[in-house]
């Protein structure tokens, strides 16, 4: 289901648009008066304010590494939006009484969604974050629900995606917490066991297994931003499998049984630790 913010597709507004705007809602415009717009007419030009908004908000960072920048990223974004909403009202303004109730709670609704965006730039602290990021879905929901219920195709569109710039500041930070220390745990018992082709005993097969057992659980209670979500489960699946292996080999009756799962759980192992570079590579961007 989609759900989204006022705007969605797109990079900056072509000539073209811009000055079919400003002809809409320009001083001295032939069609200023009240109640000379048409509801189809409305429909078609707000939905062409809303793809010129969604185009030039692609260009704001989207996966800010700071909270410095996302700060930028979203005041930059609510400046423009802002903008766009100043034309969504004169284009209702421009209907009068041929205005619906549905096309009012559509005009209603844009004030709260920037509202919540302002309180997306402001707070510091990870739970403040994270309350507003949640605050900014609901609205945008709402929003583009009722630009739906308007007959509106391109407006309320993008409000998980701005909200995702949150969520991915802080599943970056932690991710890197996660995984590095793993990393430096999987170091320093490398350094206990220089010569990797010694087999290793029962009980330090079991310590680097509950190592990585960690690691999944503590992926567990991550929350990716939406376009990390595939790759994120992909590489707790991958590890998940690679563990239960372990726990086989374990359990296994013979030296031929448990060389068999080993091989299997190497090339399991492999595939996860793929995964996991591809996921640091996409956090990097």
């Amino acid at each position: 289901m989609r759900t989204g913010t006022t705007f969605h597709r797109g990079a900056a507004g072509t000539l073209l648009g811009l000055v079919l705007v400003g002809a809409l809602v320009g001083c001295g415009s032939p069609q200023s008066a009240t109640g000379d717009m048409s509801a189809a007419s409305y429909v078609r030009h707000a939905d062409a304010v809303c793809r010129t908004a969604n185009r030039q908000i692609r260009r704001d960072q989207q996966h800010p590494k700071s909270f410095a920048a996302l700060s930028v990223s979203v005041l930059n974004t609510r400046t423009k939006l802002e903008s766009a909403t100043e034309r969504l009202h004169a284009l209702r303004s421009k209907l009068g009484e041929a205005s619906t109730g549905r096309v009012d709670a559509f005009d209603h609704a844009l004030g709260p969604y920037l509202q919540s965006m302002e309180r997306l730039e402001q707070p510091t602290l990870r739970e403040d974050r994270v309350r507003a990021a949640a605050r900014l879905r609901r609205r945008g929901g709402s929003l583009f629900a009722a630009a739906q219920a308007a007959g509106l195709d391109d407006c309320g569109r993008g409000g998980n995606s701005i909200a995702d710039r949150a969520v991915f500041l802080d599943y970056r930070d932690d991710y890197y917490r996660i995984d590095d220390r793993t990393y430096q745990r999987e170091q320093s018992f490398a350094r206990q066991h220089p010569n990797r082709n010694d087999q290793l005993s029962r009980r330090e097969f079991r310590r680097v297994t509950r190592m990585y057992r960690e690691q999944l659980d503590a992926m567990g209670s991550l929350d990716p931003p939406r376009h990390l979500r595939h790759l994120h489960r992909a590489s707790r699946r991958s590890l998940r499998r690679a563990l239960k292996l372990r726990d086989l080999i374990l359990s296994a009756t013979s030296a031929q049984q448990g060389d068999a799962l080993f091989g299997r759980e190497l090339r399991v192992f492999s595939t996860y630790h793929r995964l996991d570079r591809r996921l640091r590579r996409s956090l990097a961007r």
